[in-house]
């Protein structure tokens, strides 16, 4: 009897040894463990998604999109609701979805997976049926116009975050701000929406305007395209901009690609070569040394500044113009584009001055153009400058630019001698149709004093009408510009033989600029001048801008209106 209470009391005890270790068990997980196991428990029973927002679009200035998001399909697999999995595997790799060992394998041992994003073709009915593999609606990033404005706009990555041009540059605008979702979990691993459960809707990212004109890109890929398959050029750029404020109405690149299939493309045509290729400008750099001359006032417009030979000898190096023009005056100097002359005159600007005015015009700084990638360009300083670079720099040789650059400077001359930032962005609008930002000019100096760019305007005038930019005349329209023709330097071995940049630089009209147009032509066969190369095409594409509704009307009226209403008041005045 006392043996079976002992055990009757032992196994009491025991059991209230056991229900105080349970009780003090779970004293310790409500107490300690809660937050732990509650975590756990929702990460059994919940899942939280990012909720990806609407891309923002991009237009042109006229509201033409330029890119934006089209909807699409993606195929997953949910293998736990596979049943044949080495058939399936092999279906879906017999169409074209993917490698046999991959997809076998990731049958197996995953839970859920993407066979293929953003599917535009049709799928085969047979895998339309398969339990297991499944559409969800995805989107993807359209760019309408293709490779037209490739070198502007860039493209997204498989992430959906820009990579190159305006998609990169203006990412964190586009992109939006990412919402998400927690959903219920089913025991088989499937995700469905729960009105309990928390969520934050996505906020779609901003659209941009540029300041571009998709019709003036057009006319300047097509003529382009001709003049590179007469010309078999290496590489080509053309940028056109509004002098006036510094709008970029256009900017090609060539050759391009097409930023909707941009991996079937080299990655070195992904890059803007208008900001981020250098090369030695040639001729077109003379404006700096006849800017500085003029400005100072150093000489008079017929003086003589070249004595007709045609040569000069700079230490031990001789240096002679391509062909000689007999005795020049400055204003000749320019319109007959002479080395020799451009030598003598820096020679009495002096390194200082003439470093000062390059730097003025911009040179050796970034234009801060929004756009990724941009180079600097190199001038060096005066005090490292030898005899030989200095006189070849008076001529734009031994000094490194961008595209951007040299039309930049170019836009201040035509802008009376106000050097503005170039711009891209005319508006940003918000998810509600809000303008959060509206472009205004920007000005970053003035270069020279009103006369000289009045006095420059005429030279340049000059040039087109009488001078190498003669092939450059538009009938009825009066032009300003420069050629120039750039021997290439290479690392270690120097200038390489014939392998020339053929340049002109124009704006128009030239009283009143409405449209400036640089074009760059990199190694043309047979001529190479710029005159001969650049100007032609610079012609062909202003032929048809005037053509334009938006164009011809500030164009045309400011030639013509101007001078028929001019000559209506002299017949009233003298009647």
């Amino acid at each position: 009897m006392k043996e079976k209470v002992i055990k009757t009391n032992v196994v009491v005890f025991l059991l209230l040894g056991v229900w105080f270790f349970f009780f003090l068990r779970l004293g310790y997980i409500q107490l300690f463990k809660k937050s732990y196991y509650s975590r756990k428990s929702k990460k059994q029973n919940v899942e939280k998604i990012i909720v990806y927002p609407e891309r923002g679009r991009i237009f042109d200035r006229f509201g033409k999109i330029i890119a934006t998001n089209i909807k699409t399909k993606t195929l997953i697999a949910l293998p736990r609701k596979v049943k044949e999995k080495r058939k399936t595997a092999k279906l879906l790799s017999e169409v074209g979805l993917g490698k046999f060992a991959e997809l076998y394998g990731d049958l197996k041992s995953k839970k859920f997976f993407y066979i293929k994003k953003n599917i535009e073709s049709s799928i085969p009915k047979q895998i339309k049926e398969i339990e297991g593999i499944e559409f969800l609606q995805d989107k993807k990033r359209f760019y309408p116009y293709g490779r037209l404005c490739s070198s502007l706009v860039g493209f997204v990555g498989t992430e959906y975050t820009g990579l190159e041009g305006i998609e990169f540059e203006f990412d964190s605008l586009l992109a939006g701000k990412p919402g998400w979702a927690y959903l219920q979990k089913t025991p088989g691993g499937l995700l469905y929406p729960h009105p309990a459960l928390p969520r934050e809707s996505a906020k779609a990212g901003k659209d941009i305007v540029l300041t571009v004109d998709v019709d003036i890109q057009s006319i300047v890929l097509s003529e382009l395209e001709k003049v590179m398959k007469t010309t078999s050029a290496k590489r080509a750029i053309v940028i056109v901009m509004n002098p006036r404020t510094g709008e970029v109405l256009a900017l090609v690149n060539f050759p391009d690609y097409n930023p909707n299939k941009p991996l079937n493309y080299d990655k070195g045509l992904w890059i803007n070569r208008a900001i981020s290729e250098l090369f030695e400008p040639g001729s077109t750099f003379k404006i700096v040394t006849a800017t500085a001359a003029i400005n100072e006032k150093l000489f008079k417009l017929d003086e003589i500044v070249e004595d007709g030979k045609g040569i000069i000898k700079v230490g031990k190096v001789k240096i002679t113009d391509a062909e000689k023009h007999g005795s020049l005056t400055f204003v000749q100097f320019i319109e007959h584009s002479s080395n020799v002359a451009a030598i003598k005159i820096a020679e009495k600007i002096g390194r200082k001055r003439f470093y000062c005015y390059s730097r003025a015009f911009g040179f050796g700084s970034p234009t801060k153009v929004k756009l990724p990638g941009e180079e600097k360009g190199n001038i060096g300083k005066p005090g490292r400058w030898t005899p030989l670079k200095f006189a070849t720099m008076s001529f734009g040789q031994g000094l490194s630019v961008t595209a951007m650059q040299i039309v930049n400077a170019y836009s201040a001359i035509a802008n009376g001698g106000v050097l503005l930032k170039p711009s891209l962005v005319k508006c940003i609008v918000n998810d509600n149709g809000e303008n959060v930002y509206t472009s205004s000019p920007v000005v970053i100096r003035r270069v020279m004093r009103k006369e000289t760019a009045r006095t420059l305007n005429d030279i340049l005038i000059g040039v087109v009408n009488c001078g190498t930019g003669k092939y450059a005349r538009v009938d009825g329209i009066e032009i300003a510009g420069k050629t120039g023709t750039a021997e290439k330097s290479k690392p270690i071995i120097g200038y390489g033989k014939d392998e020339y940049i053929a340049s002109f630089i124009g704006y128009l009209p030239a009283r009143d600029p409405q449209i400036l147009i640089g074009v760059f032509i990199d190694e043309p066969k047979g001529p190479h001048w710029g005159g001969y190369v650049a100007a032609p095409l610079f012609r062909k594409i202003t032929q048809r801008i005037v053509c334009l509704d938006e164009y011809s009307n500030k164009i045309f009226n400011s030639l013509y209106v101007k001078s028929l209403k001019a000559e209506s008041d002299e017949i009233v005045k003298n009647n």
